[in-house]
């Protein structure tokens, strides 16, 4: 019972953060445009975005053993994403202040200073006072007010029509719902805000406080959806009762000469033409107040917590010149949206520039994003230029579409960033595939269990399956020589699968190809391949981004009291680090080498203790580099899979010469390209 009430606590404050000037105002324009049947159209898929987010984080929060961990993973996964991630959040809070002054302020006659600080100024206020662990009490004061606003304006709504001789009647729609002009808004809509979520930090912050409070992150999304479902379908069915008043007054020619209705119901409750009861005009502003400011102060406590950590880990050198509690605020980021806010008023905007960004844009970002961080943190078969150039290209297809309202290149502008998302994603079932059919080193077997039964290649799985790419010449040119080492009919298959493969995943066919076992029955072969394989094993390998080598500890790494010298650990970091560096760079000369490489800093956090003749993990990866630092990740495990510390290292590069400071070679950049 107390989870549940927790859960119905958290989804209070998931719906109002989620209640920002996109859905508040589109839900009107929505119902007037479509009516009925195109508010629901709206609403339905955001409240399901919301509930299946929920579902896939608790799932995701089950893995990690910790509620840091679950953060850790989030950070981690976004990591190469985090420019679209803060521009996601950025378009958010400048639209919904720009809907706040377009849609509310300009109809109330209010001046633009006095809203803006009443805007900023409140979501800063509540911001500082009220962090995440707080927030959802300062939440559900505001979602109790709410729903007395929702009641009360409604209540005070139903006495005036009851004075009309109209009586109740509901606007059908500018357009009927069932056409061709509906379509070229669904998708986009259905689409973006199916995934819409995953790319907000608002969200994200929530389910990692809601597992960090031990709550359930399923049910809090579930009780999020239903409110935030119930608090736009309010405002899009007062629409529809309130534009039958006078539809010729309450609808404004825009600009652009499509048809715009989002401020019908502001209008009516405050131009004194219309007639609105005055308590109607009081309960429906704290309405739009309370939604507005609630999404607010949960954008400034998300970007604040973003911004520390992306700040926290970086190296960049912006750093060492803008003080760094000027790059952890929020403020400015508020103050650059409050601008674009502004900005759009003389420009004539309307709502639906900005939804072309969660429409189009940002559906390909999200789509890979959330296989990432669900099902696979490290797939990164994707390339930054190119999600950017789809996404370009989808916005200006929807902008093309919506200006001259032709529905399909709206509905392509939303379609095509999703295709070319699922068609990055797809490409990992052929490495899938591919491990599946090359035969695995046999484990070691347990004391006393039967002795495995060799694989029979006859036995796998029909290689007839149809993979999308292009011919992977770099893969076949990795796998040519050793498939003559290993049976014919499985060299056969291999040969069908590899030309098919993106070349994108050679380095990783490489890899499988290193652990391959030779026929038993090949006379010589299978003794020579026997001791390449120790010979790599000696020298380290790649696991996916890491590079491993496991060895064993003796007396000699030992201390006086028995256990591993503490700075020992550091030693053998060290020592795989030259290994990987061998690895990545073989033809590196130390004699010749115009750039030396030093250590800037080092930490190692020590979670237990290993013991002699323990069988040791150092695992090393390069974690992320700039123009002028690489740093690295290392994490030490003793059989099997017992983590016994892990840390960082910042590498910096001089001349050889006279040792001053310089930029990362690009022999590096090179060489740490495909283990990033």
């Amino acid at each position: 019972m107390f989870r549940l009430l927790k859960a119905m606590l958290w989804g209070t404050s998931i719906a109002l953060s989620w209640t920002w000037g996109l859905g508040l105002f589109l839900s009107v324009q929505m119902a007037l445009h479509f009516g009925l049947g195109g508010l629901l159209a709206f609403v339905v898929p955001n409240a399901i975005g919301l509930m299946a987010f929920g579902l896939l984080t608790e799932r995701i929060s089950r893995r990690q053993p910790t509620a840091r961990d679950f953060e850790r993973h989030f950070f981690d996964t976004s990591h190469s994403l985090r420019y679209v991630i803060l521009a996601y959040q950025f378009v958010a809070i400048a639209l919904t202040f720009f809907a706040v002054f377009r849609y509310i302020f300009i109809p109330l006659g209010l001046g633009l200073p006095l809203g803006v600080l009443l805007a900023l100024g409140g979501a800063l206020m509540l911001g500082e006072q009220f962090p995440i662990r707080r927030i959802k009490w300062s939440h559900l004061v505001m979602f109790l007010l709410v729903l007395v606003s929702m009641v009360a304006a409604w209540l005070s709504f139903r006495h005036f029509h009851a004075a009309q001789p109209t009586g109740w009647a509901l606007w059908p729609g500018e357009e009927p719902v069932i056409g061709f002009t509906f379509l070229g808004f669904l998708i986009p809509i259905v689409l973006g805000f199916l995934v819409g979520p995953w790319l907000d930090i608002q969200q994200w912050q929530r389910a990692i406080q809601i597992r960090r409070e031990e709550g359930t992150i399923r049910g809090s999304y579930f009780f999020g959806g239903i409110f935030f479902f119930c608090i736009l379908l309010f405002h899009g069915v007062l629409a529809l009762l309130v534009l039958p008043v006078d539809p010729s007054q309450l609808l404004v020619p825009a600009a652009d000469g499509l048809f715009h209705a989002k401020d019908a119901v502001t209008r009516f409750a405050f131009v004194p033409e219309f007639g609105a009861p005055l308590l109607f005009a009081i309960f429906y502003a704290a309405f739009l107040f309370l939604c507005i400011i609630s999404t607010l102060d949960s954008g400034y406590v998300a970007l604040k917590w973003y911004l520390r950590e992306l700040t926290r880990k970086s190296e960049h050198i912006i750093l060492s010149i803008i003080p760094e509690t000027a790059m952890r605020s929020p403020v400015p980021v508020f103050l650059a949206a409050v601008g674009v806010g502004l900005l759009g008023l003389p420009l004539q905007w309307e709502l639906e520039y900005f939804v072309a960004f969660y429409g189009s844009f940002s559906i390909g970002y999200a789509v890979v994003f959330l296989f990432r961080s669900t099902f696979s943190p490290q797939f990164t078969n994707f390339t930054q230029t190119t999600l950017f150039a789809i996404g370009a290209f989808s916005l200006g297809l929807f902008g093309v579409g919506y200006f001259d309202q032709q529905w399909y290149f709206m509905a392509l502008g939303a379609l095509f960033p999703a295709v070319h998302g699922a068609a990055v994603i797809s490409g990992r079932a052929v490495v899938d595939d591919l491990q599946r059919a090359i035969p695995q080193a046999p484990e070691e077997p347990q004391e006393g269990a039967p002795p495995a039964e060799p694989q029979d290649p006859s036995a796998l799985p029909p290689a007839g399956g149809s993979y999308s790419g292009r011919a992977a010449e770099m893969a076949l040119h990795a796998l040519e020589n050793a498939i003559t080492r290993i049976d014919p009919k499985l060299g056969g298959r291999l040969q069908e699968v590899i030309h098919r493969v993106e070349p994108s995943v050679a380095q990783t066919l490489t890899s499988v190809l290193a652990s391959m076992q030779p026929d038993p029955s090949e006379d010589g072969n299978g003794q020579q391949y026997h001791k390449d394989a120790e010979l790599e094993h000696a020298k380290g390998h790649f696991e996916g981004k890491w590079f491993t080598h496991t060895f064993q500890a003796t007396y000699q790494d030992t201390n006086s009291v028995g256990n591993i010298y503490f700075g020992q650990y550091v030693m053998w970091v060290g020592k795989v680090r030259e290994m990987f560096f061998r690895a990545c760079m073989p033809d590196f000369d130390i004699d010749n080498t115009p750039f030396y490489i030093l250590t800037r800093s080092i930490d190692h956090k020590f979670n237990m203790e290993a013991k002699e003749f323990e069988i040791i993990t150092v695992r090393i990866r390069v974690h992320s580099f700039n123009r002028k630092f690489a740093t690295l990740e290392h994490e030490i495990l003793a059989h099997p899979k017992r983590m016994l510390g892990k840390g960082r290292q910042v590498l910096m590069f001089v001349n050889a010469k006279d040792y001053s400071l310089r930029d990362l070679p690009q022999e590096l950049r090179t060489a740490f390209l495909p283990h990033i």
